[in-house]
């Protein structure tokens, strides 16, 4: 009976130890990820590919308040938690994320 016990106990944690996460693995439920840049470039009450100079829109992002107004072209760079932006010479931008607001205008 010792045997058979000691049997099954082995057979339990080699079954455990195969089926369990890898050591250093990333477990996440929910939430967005985003890899690599996003670009966007916006014209007037649209987007687009291409924005002119001295264009303006406003893009909603998540909930209502929260948006990006734009003049010009503008890169946002999106990272979980960290928005940076990079606006040309001629471009001016207010960007506001959660409840944190983060302004950009270039010169």
């Amino acid at each position: 009976m010792g045997k058979t016990w000691g049997c099954l106990l082995v057979m339990t944690s080699l079954g455990l130890a195969l089926t369990s996460p890898t050591p250093g693995t990333a477990q996440e439920s929910g939430g967005v990820r985003v890899g690599g840049n996003v670009t966007i470039n916006a014209t007037a009450n649209s987007l687009s590919n291409q924005a002119s100079q001295g264009s303006t829109a406003v893009i909603n992002v998540g909930t209502v308040g929260q948006g990006t107004a734009v003049k010009g072209d503008i890169e946002i760079n999106a990272r979980v938690n960290n928005v940076s932006n990079r606006a040309d010479s001629d471009s001016c931008s207010e960007v506001n994320v959660g409840t944190v607001g983060q302004s950009a205008c270039g010169r």
